[in-house]
């Protein structure tokens, strides 16, 4: 909504929320409710749950209030979803990277652990192995004598 000032030019709009200095685009950390982090959404977003009642707060921004005509409302840097919000789990990816991290950048069959450190297959694709990551271990160059008999040492 604009008005027109007595001069002929439109003044700023009036709006239900004003967003004074980006105090409605602060970020607010949104937990599912056995405390495990969803989401971050706008301060805006984070009062809509509030007020609706869907969410808790648990910690306020400090020295930050909302100001309405009759209340005083902190702003808040926490809050926690009063119904528990289902989530699928997460999906690793298969690449290099991944196996890598899940071994610790170390070699299954001799327990290496440094550059040149590849990927390879515990049986062997060409003998039928999918390319799953269960199958899949790091490897050192050294240890090439051994791969060809040996299975790598389980890990724990």
């Amino acid at each position: 909504m604009s008005e027109r000032a007595s001069d002929g030019t439109h003044s700023k709009g009036v709006t239900a929320f004003p967003d004074h200095g980006g105090l409605l685009s602060r970020p607010v950390l949104v937990l599912n409710r056995n405390f495990e982090p969803l989401n971050v959404v706008p301060v805006r977003r984070a009062m809509v749950l509030l007020l609706k009642g869907k969410a808790e707060m648990i910690k306020p921004a400090d020295g930050l209030a909302l100001h309405a005509a009759r209340q005083t409302l902190p702003v808040p840097s926490v809050v926690r979803l009063m119904i528990y919000a289902h989530r699928p789990p997460a999906k690793v990816r298969l690449n290099r990277r991944s196996i890598l991290l899940r071994d610790d950048y170390t070699c299954q069959y001799c327990g290496y652990q440094g550059p040149g450190l590849t990927v390879d297959h515990v049986i062997p694709r060409d003998r039928g192995a999918r390319r799953t990551g269960t199958i899949s271990s790091p490897a050192a160059p050294a240890a090439t004598p051994r791969r060809a008999t040996a299975r790598p040492k389980r890990r724990a």
